[in-house]
């Protein structure tokens, strides 16, 4: 029963009690806020206990929430720690590439074929092996730059074996097949050295981002 009932039955009361009623128009009025407050304190406490109830869930929510944004942070900073010493081994390795790609150049020989083809093998590895830490875009440039020096590998193996062959058989071959392996090696080089130079800004660029965070 609402309070507006509970007052529209006590006039009519009022009313079939004439005078005499004051005393029961105070009550009324009286017992009329007593039911009010307790309704107010009721709603209070429903509202409060559903508030409360509302905020727990929130906290208990926003600690799971903080719980995972640390983990996903540790994860990411091992990744990018080892992400940063891959990519400072992979620098060495590919210098250590280039210096045995300059001592071929300079003399085409079956020894320093060898020690080129030993750490070219060894780049390949090192990459294929840790591809899950290197960025995709790198990993592709990467791949170009072991092409090319496929390609280096290739010619100068031609041209080595050309000249271990005899006089006669020297020959036997056209000079511009001579100078078409020297102008290949030339531009596997060149094109080597302009990869090495774009991938060691890349390289540059990821472990600056690295420091950042």
């Amino acid at each position: 029963m609402s309070i507006a009932e509970v007052i529209s039955i006590g006039a009519s009361i009022l009313i079939s009690l004439g005078g005499a009623g004051g005393v029961v128009i105070y009550f009324s009025t009286w017992l009329g806020r007593v039911w009010a407050a307790r309704i107010l304190e009721q709603d209070r406490l429903k509202y409060g206990r559903a508030l409360e109830k509302t905020k727990a869930d929130y906290e208990k929510q926003l600690e799971a929430y903080k719980q995972e944004l640390e983990k996903s942070k540790s994860l990411f900073i091992r990744y990018s720690e080892s992400q940063f010493n891959l990519y400072n081994d992979l620098w060495g390795t590919l210098c250590k590439l280039k210096s045995t790609v300059d001592d071929l150049w300079g003399q085409a020989s079956a020894k320093n074929l060898m020690s080129f083809a030993l750490h070219l093998n060894k780049t390949v590895s090192s990459i294929e092996t840790h591809r899950l830490l290197i960025e995709d875009d790198h990993y592709e440039k990467l791949k170009s730059i072991l092409n090319t020096l496929n390609k280096f590998r290739l010619s100068k193996e031609n041209l080595i074996r050309l000249r271990q062959t005899t006089e006669d058989q020297i020959k036997s071959f056209k000079m511009d097949r001579i100078e078409e392996y020297i102008r290949q090696n030339k531009e596997s080089k060149v094109q080597f050295e302009n990869l090495l130079e774009t991938i060691v800004k890349d390289f540059k660029t990821q472990i600056r981002a690295m420091k950042v965070v």
